[in-house]
């Protein structure tokens, strides 16, 4: 089943596209979303805002064009456990934070916005990078 390893690429690929898409049309909702994050100071919000979009772009984009680099899909994975950490440690350290992980889309989100639901949603977003790199890995001649 080559095209298994192809599929994640792809999907972890959309994703990312989306979600940076949704955060650039949405930017004032997005921006406000950072705000809630009570662990980042000021500054740090600030690049979060700035960096995270084209961030998701441009590995968004890199996936579709590569959706067989393990190295690629490992990005996605780090990404994505790193966003889940994050998520989970102002959670429970902190204050519950906004999620504006979709931007527009952030309104039907906040409706499924429970904090189990986005770290397990997380968690199985990381599970298409890790199983793609699995997948790439055992298929690599």
């Amino acid at each position: 089943m080559k095209w298994f390893p192809l599929t994640w690429g792809h999907l972890a690929g959309g994703v990312l596209i989306l979600a940076g898409t949704a955060k650039l049309v949405g930017f004032p909702d997005f921006a406000a979303s950072v705000r809630t994050w009570t662990m980042l100071p000021a500054w740090a919000q600030t690049v979060v805002v700035v960096v995270i979009p084209p961030l998701e772009l441009g590995m968004g984009t890199a996936l579709l064009i590569q959706p067989r680099s393990v190295a690629l899909l490992a990005g996605f994975t780090a990404v994505m456990l790193a966003f889940t950490a994050a998520y989970s440690i102002q959670l429970f350290g902190f204050a519950k934070p906004d999620c504006g992980c979709l931007g527009l889309l952030a309104a039907y989100s906040k409706s499924l916005s429970e904090s189990p639901f986005i770290i397990g949603r997380n968690l199985a977003l990381a599970a298409i990078g890790i199983v793609g790199c699995v997948r790439l890995t055992k298929a690599a001649p």
